[in-house]
């Protein structure tokens, strides 16, 4: 995968859910992972937020670009504050 290609799919990711995404490139690899963080995902399990975004991804994205994903870690905002 290219960093425009990534770059597509956080955008795509972005204006789906609502999110905030951010990628990085695994060390000597083409490959790419995410993390997503979006209000809507508190409501959901665990399970449901990876089902929707991996939908959307296969739905959107070729599938020769799609194996280069190595992981989507799904959050949503509440989960990332600091006490």
């Amino acid at each position: 995968m290219t960093k425009p290609q990534a770059r597509k799919i956080a955008s795509m990711l972005e204006k789906q859910f609502g999110a905030k995404v951010e990628y990085e490139k695994l060390v000597d690899s083409k490959q790419y992972r995410f993390a997503v963080v979006a209000p809507r995902f508190a409501r959901m399990t665990q399970l449901g937020r990876q089902d929707a975004v991996w939908a959307a991804v296969d739905k959107e994205i070729p599938r020769e670009i799609v194996i280069d994903i190595s992981l989507i870690l799904t959050y949503s905002p509440k989960e990332l504050t600091t006490v």
